[in-house]
């Protein structure tokens, strides 16, 4: 439920209070729209965010305001997304990162009804960074680098790091293998391949939006030069090797 008992100016006031400063535990982002800043561009779009901040001591990432000034600016295309279905789509997109601790407070001025999302995002767990588009992220300035080995906290967590970015090649390869048997694969048939393989502690829910993740990433990068495409709509698509007849 919205906060509605501040005015524009009022909720201004009380953000810089609450957020004075941008840095490792606060963010601020101006997105009037969600619909490619939730999962976009690497190291600009909120998961990035949630990674840089988790990966510190967490805190908050406000969005529907003017970065500096703070001046509620309000979010006027939320796509599909609402407070209660951003944190399992995210939670699916930052591998390592605790499901206790991310949720949405919403925010609303009485007189222009802007509003505002403030993401609190929790610290990561010991010896075990938040990845999301399979690096763990940091601060650095004004924009996020990739988490420097300083930070990672001892060999374990560096092991962990490269383990949880090694599953996901493990988990590709497994796809085209299966592909390359068979020609083609369904949707339903990675569920039975890798459903299992997941880690526990990810969510139902988590699970099957990390196999869709991977289907997109096979597409879209690829693994060792290789990448898939669909074919068929809906129930119907299969994922096949890109080959040259379908470039272009």
């Amino acid at each position: 439920m919205a906060n509605t008992s501040m005015t524009a100016k009022e909720l201004q006031a009380w953000l810089k209070t609450r957020f004075p400063k941008e840095d490792q535990r606060h963010e601020w982002k101006e997105w009037r729209s969600l619909k490619s800043n939730v999962s976009g561009r690497k190291g600009e779009d909120l998961v990035s965010y949630v990674s840089a901040l988790s990966n510190m001591e967490g805190d908050c990432i406000v969005i529907g305001v003017q970065e500096k000034t703070l001046v509620v600016t309000g979010i006027q295309d939320f796509t599909d997304y609402t407070p209660e279905n951003i944190v399992n789509r995210v939670l699916g997109k930052t591998p390592g990162l605790p499901s206790a601790g991310l949720h949405i407070e919403v925010l609303q001025a009485t007189d222009t009804e802007g509003i505002v999302w403030l993401v609190h995002v929790p610290r990561h767990s010991p010896r075990q960074p938040v990845l999301a588009h399979d690096k763990a992220w940091q601060r650095d300035g004004d924009s996020l680098m990739e988490l420097r080995p300083d930070r990672l906290h001892g060999t374990d967590t560096r092991t962990d790091y490269t383990r949880n970015k090694g599953l996901d090649d493990y988990y590709k390869t497994l796809i085209l293998q299966h592909i390359r048997q068979f020609k083609s694969v369904s949707l339903a048939e990675v569920r039975s391949l890798l459903l299992d393989k997941l880690p526990n502690s990810l969510t139902q829910e988590q699970k099957l939006i990390k196999l869709k993740n991977l289907l997109a990433t096979l597409r879209t990068t690829g693994l060792d030069g290789t990448k898939i495409v669909a074919t068929g709509a809906g129930r119907t698509t299969r994922w096949v090797i890109c080959t040259e007849e379908f470039i272009g």
